[in-house]
């Protein structure tokens, strides 16, 4: 499986080196940006038995005149003035719900491979 991660700001981003990844988004970040994107994609996933199947997930921060927002593929939103953080228990949310999308996903490609498994063999569904 290779992992591939992005930040983007304001649109733009380098990916050419992990290491570099950060730094080069630090750089690009000013008074003036509207966005910031963490962007995770598992691609090529293919273990013994499954298909190749791809996985994403992202956190997206806008900023806003008198807020900024903060959302993820798993439909978390997350508003606030500028002058408040985002709690500890709003982190978790966050991330929890990421996770869980995560874990539902593979569970659901789980059960598509029984499946298929089943029907080919002929054995009863589990």
């Amino acid at each position: 499986m290779k992992n591939k991660f992005f930040i983007w700001v304001n649109g733009i981003s380098n990916s050419d080196s992990k290491k570099k990844l950060l730094k080069q988004a630090g750089k690009r970040i000013s008074n003036d940006i509207n966005s910031i994107r963490i962007e995770f994609h598992g691609d090529g996933f293919n273990q013994i038995g499954f298909d190749e199947f791809y996985y994403d997930s992202e956190i997206d921060i806008k900023f806003d005149y008198t807020k900024y927002t903060v959302s993820n593929t798993s439909n978390k939103i997350i508003e606030k003035l500028y002058g408040e953080q985002l709690d500890s228990e709003e982190i978790n949310d966050l991330v929890n719900s990421e996770i869980s999308k995560h874990k539902s996903f593979i569970e659901n490609k789980i059960e598509e491979f029984k499946k298929r498994r089943n029907s080919s063999t002929g054995k009863p569904k589990i």
